[in-house]
């Protein structure tokens, strides 16, 4: 069983008085032991990918292929919301019964015992895992000879969405990933790492990027979860970046929403930017940075990826996390408001090349090696699935231990 204690601990630093409302009193109020399904139909596989939300999905399309053609059984599964997870009643005994578990612990301890029940995977894997199920999730999987793994880039210390570790193995995308983590002060559980690169690109490493040509300069918007604890700063920034382009008719504006945007960016941005391409979400960002010449955003690890393909990157201040991805370190610009953005974009438009450089910069302080990681990464999920130890592939290996000030 998890540390019940250490866990609550946790709990009332990961998520603010303010912030949690009345979900502890309900959580205990549950009868899940009640609810909990009797029997739960097998669908037996390989490797479970959990996906943080239903838009999540087709991002890790390429590495349920690969795994595939691995000879591995993949079964995709998404975090329920907990209305979710009692409706649909994704529930089940957990293997040492009801008796060491406190009530308002159940419901997260239930699903895990369904997710294994369900599915028996030899490795479930998660993605930028933020989830109270973690530690259930471990100890389910177990007990049944399984591994849990997360996947994360981690480019904030200081972000308390990284800081659940309780996991068999952690990949991230580099050095800087694993010094986040490891200065971070509060951590919940301990597990081994590995440096693999970012499963998020695609084709080989960029050498730097050629000036528009004969054409009016793109620039791409990457959203954000305009619904997270940010989302005013968001909301002004996109807003920003939409008035300087309307007031910029020699650009061309391209945006891509947040996987989880329901119209919030478009009721936004549409109004300012009647004329722009917008992008599918559900897609890989990859996909959108070819024809673009400059990426902006405020806080996205997209931002990294768009530096790793060679494409100048800009980003507003606003978000008090921005600072930790190094861009005014790498020779990139960090701007306040739309005066500034226009004299960013003006600087990088003039010295292309020189900006390119940078955004290749930056991408080597975030990525243990440049170019697509999910080759690299479908290694470390078979080496689990066949009984092998993944630290024998030769990735860049450390180890995360609790932290509860």
């Amino acid at each position: 069983m998890p540390d019940f204690a250490s866990l609550n601990r946790y709990f009332r630093l990961r998520i603010p008085a303010a912030r949690r409302g009345a979900l502890p009193l309900a959580m205990r109020c549950l009868p899940v032991a009640l609810l909990a399904a009797r029997e739960v139909a097998p669908d037996p596989c390989d490797v479970v990918l959990l996906q943080p939300h239903a838009s999540a999905g087709t991002r890790h399309g390429r590495l349920a292929e690969s795994l595939a053609r691995r000879g591995l059984a993949v079964r995709h599964e998404y975090v329920p919301r907990y209305a979710e997870l009692l409706r649909r009643r994704l529930l089940s005994r957990p293997g040492a019964g009801w008796a060491g578990v406190p009530r308002e612990w159940r419901a997260h301890a239930a699903y895990a015992a369904w997710l294994v029940a369900r599915h028996r995977p030899r490795v479930i894997v998660t993605f930028m895992d933020d989830s109270l199920h973690s530690p259930f999730l471990r100890e389910a999987a177990a007990a049944a000879g399984g591994a849990v793994v997360n996947v994360a880039h981690c480019m904030s210390g200081a972000n308390l969405d990284f800081s659940m570790c309780d996991f068999d193995w952690y990949l991230l995308w580099g050095r800087r990933s694993y010094e986040n983590l490891a200065s971070a002060p509060v951590r919940f559980g301990s597990c081994r790492t590995l440096a693999i690169g970012s499963i998020y690109q695609e084709g080989a490493p960029a050498s730097g990027r050629e000036p528009p040509a004969g054409r009016p300069a793109r620039l791409l918007w990457i959203g954000q979860d305009l619904a997270s604890e940010h989302g005013g700063l968001l909301r002004r920034d996109a807003a920003a970046f939409a008035r300087f382009l309307a007031a910029h008719p020699e650009h061309e504006a391209v945006i891509r929403p947040h996987p989880r945007d329901r119209g919030e960016l478009a009721r936004v941005m549409g109004g300012i930017l009647p004329r722009a391409r917008w992008t599918d979400a559900g897609s890989l960002l990859a996909a959108d940075l070819c024809d673009v010449d400059i990426a902006a955003s405020s806080f996205s690890s997209g931002l990294v990826d768009a530096a790793a393909a060679g494409l100048p990157v800009v980003a507003f201040s606003s978000c008090p996390l921005v600072e930790s991805i190094g861009l005014r370190e790498a020779g990139l610009p960090v701007v306040a408001d739309e005066a500034g953005l226009a004299a960013a974009v003006a600087a990088l438009l003039a010295d292309y090349a020189q900006a390119s450089r940078a955004a290749l910069r930056l991408a080597r302080e975030h990525l243990q090696e440049p170019g697509p990681a999910t080759e690299r990464c479908a290694e470390v999920v078979e080496a689990l699935a066949r009984g092998r130890d993944p630290a024998a592939l030769g990735f860049p290996e450390g180890a995360l231990r609790e932290a509860l000030p």
